[in-house]
């Protein structure tokens, strides 16, 4: 376990998209985010392109975008 999480994914880089590569835990990768565009709107799309660790206390809170 990583920090105490129960799931994470590992996410490769290819230009301007990320793909899983790598998933451990019970919550399902659904099929639209295992290809994803990377960008600001996304918290690992953040951690891309910011080259840092984005840290994120509550997955359920509005404010955050998943």
């Amino acid at each position: 376990r990583f920090c105490g999480a129960s799931d994470a994914l590992i996410r490769l880089v290819d230009g301007d998209v990320s793909h899983v590569v790598a998933h451990a835990g019970p919550l399902p990768v659904p099929e639209d985010s295992r290809v994803v565009k990377v960008t600001h709107d996304t918290p690992s799309g953040r951690a891309i392109l910011e080259c840092r660790t984005i840290d994120i206390l509550d997955t359920t809170d509005p404010a955050v975008t998943a």
